[in-house]
């Protein structure tokens, strides 16, 4: 607080300050002048004596301010008369903030709603994330394709695997105007994995998650509330997406964002994306998560799925070389970091982009 009032009475003490060196000055003139000394070599010396009085007064300036608040003001007013000289420039360096600020705040309110928030799963400390690394090309977090994705799930004993594929755009056109939404295509078993069950209807069957199975989707709490007024009995009726009649079988909890935030519509066989020809199905689309079995480590998943990734790879010599060095990358939902999931994203975000 006393500094504060330094600063605030700084022209005031300076000004006392200055009546201060002169009193001193002029008496040890009047003395050297005593002494028989002429008067301007009398000044002289006890200006010498004394030092330089600007100096002095830039000393207890100091002492009586805040050297932050004042060095802060001289810089914003020399930046501000720098930028009105160059309106152009001016211009061009505000928009860029204003971009960086913005992707900034949007890229933390996707990681504070998705990441940094505590996962509303049954026992989310026994959920995985897992791709694949390419040491040897220096790769990570790669998908993988169905045909590994079934063994997979035909052969792990430590784990349930389950798999999501790349978000799409489809465009609902039931009653009323048409409406772009964001899909995700998922295995019939993500609800039994994340520990959840739709507010209303039923999960998916593992029929349903099979090539040529019948088409069903779950649609979020947002949606049914929007497009359909909340209707009871939303289950078993019929929505048209990208002009495929589906039947609505369920409807999940509100705020529920998997694979990917803003989802509004859930489909299975996520191999099957929109975008590709059906030959490329079994190509690398997919990424996986899984429910670790009761007193199963982190480390024995990782030693069982890189066992199945060789015998996969032995099994599949037209596809892979058993020597590729490919291993899984085995991590815990909850600590998937920031860069991991977004790159993700917008990864799956840009392939969608460009093939479309």
């Amino acid at each position: 607080m006393r500094g504060l009032l330094r600063f605030f009475r700084r022209a005031r003490r300076d000004a006392e300050s200055a009546r201060d060196i002169e009193f001193y000055i002029a008496t040890e003139t009047e003395d050297n002048i005593a002494r028989g000394m002429p008067p301007d070599a009398a000044r002289t010396a006890a200006l010498r004596k004394f030092g330089n009085p600007t100096l002095v007064r830039e000393d207890i300036r100091r002492l009586n301010g805040i050297a932050f608040l004042e060095t802060t003001g001289q810089d914003l007013r020399y930046s501000l008369r720098a930028l009105c000289k160059t309106p152009v420039f001016t211009v061009t360096a505000l928009l860029t903030l204003a971009l960086g600020i913005g992707g900034n705040a949007a890229v933390f309110t996707l990681i504070r709603g998705v990441l940094l928030k505590p996962l509303e799963y049954r026992d989310p400390d026994r959920l995985v994330y897992f791709s694949i690394d390419n040491p040897r090309h220096n790769q990570r977090d790669l998908s993988f394709s169905r045909p590994q994705f079934d063994l997979l799930r035909t052969a792990a004993k430590s784990f349930t695997p389950g798999a999501y594929g790349r978000p799409e755009n489809v465009v609902l056109s039931n009653d009323g105007d048409p409406e772009a939404l964001k899909g995700a295509r998922v295995s019939a078993n993500f609800l039994d994995i994340l520990g959840l069950h739709p507010i209303l209807g039923r999960s998916f069957h593992p029929e349903e998650d099979k090539r040529g199975g019948a088409p069903v989707a779950m649609i979020s709490a947002g949606l049914w509330k929007r497009r359909f007024g909340g209707d009871p009995s939303i289950a078993g009726q019929t929505a048209t997406l990208d002009a495929t009649p589906y039947t609505i079988i369920g409807v999940l909890p509100e705020g529920f964002a998997f694979p990917f935030p803003d989802v509004d519509v859930w489909v299975t066989r996520p191999s099957e994306w929109s975008l590709v020809a059906p030959r490329y199905w079994d190509g690398n689309l997919l990424n996986g998560f899984a429910r670790l079995k009761r007193g199963v480590s982190l480390e024995q998943v990782r030693a069982e799925m890189n066992v199945l990734q060789r015998q996969y790879a032995a099994s599949h010599p037209d596809l892979m070389s058993p020597d590729r060095g490919e291993t899984m990358r085995v991590m815990w939902l909850k600590d998937i970091s920031s860069r991991t999931y977004v790159r993700c994203y917008a990864r799956c975000s840009a392939r969608s982009a460009s093939s479309r």
